[in-house]
């Protein structure tokens, strides 16, 4: 009897452990400034992409900015492999996402890989760069590139982008569906297909 309930106690603690492990956790962006690879440096942007990418949860990307309500990156952020929301309501106020020069630097913003996990992206302004003149790849999605995922975007405005394909945003491959709700998509151009809006090349 003894042995069976030393048996049931351990498998209790294991599935709590497991359990915990599980539970969404919650990582904030502090910094307004992001040079796209500062992984290590905890409140910034891309730190907080690469520990939701590490954690196998379901987690959550908030903002409480030591000042403004805009960051800027200066390079690219890691691509986004994993299940997340990322809510851009920072008190009340919508935060806005940007390349160091809107519609000129080199990079976009956002970069989705995440096979058959979920990424809703809401309430922030997200101003992409020009990629256009970039190759294969590089050159999609001026703002947000969607490689592989299910996503829900709401409550964004994407502007000031420019990509040889998709503008502003360019869904690639799915795993699930792409919505984008009560958002608005403008002064974004595409110098072969997608217009300045969202062009789709799901195969």
């Amino acid at each position: 009897m003894k042995k069976t309930s030393l048996v049931l106690g351990f498998m209790l603690i294991m599935l709590l452990a497991m359990s915990t492990s599980l539970m969404a956790i919650t990582f904030t962006v502090t910094s307004i400034n992001d040079t796209g690879s500062e992984t290590a440096t905890e409140g910034k942007l891309s730190w907080a992409i690469t520990q939701s990418n590490i954690s196998p949860s379901d987690d959550d990307i908030v903002f409480d900015l030591d000042s403004g309500s805009t960051v800027t990156i200066s390079g690219a952020l890691p691509t986004i492999t994993d299940a997340v929301t990322i809510d851009g309501d920072d008190g009340g106020t919508a935060v806005t996402v940007q390349v160091t020069t809107p519609g000129t630097s080199t990079y976009r913003v956002f970069n989705i890989n995440a096979s058959d996990k979920t990424v809703n992206i809401s309430n922030m302004t997200i101003k992409g760069g020009d990629i256009s003149e970039q190759s294969g790849e590089n050159s999609y999605g001026g703002s947000i590139y969607i490689k592989d995922a299910s996503v829900y975007i709401s409550n964004c405005t994407i502007t000031g982008s420019k990509a040889a394909y998709g503008g502003a945003i360019l869904v690639n491959e799915l795993s699930g569906p792409f919505s984008l709700n009560n958002s608005t998509v403008s002064n974004s151009i595409a110098t072969f297909k997608g217009g300045g809006y969202v062009y789709s090349i799901v195969t």
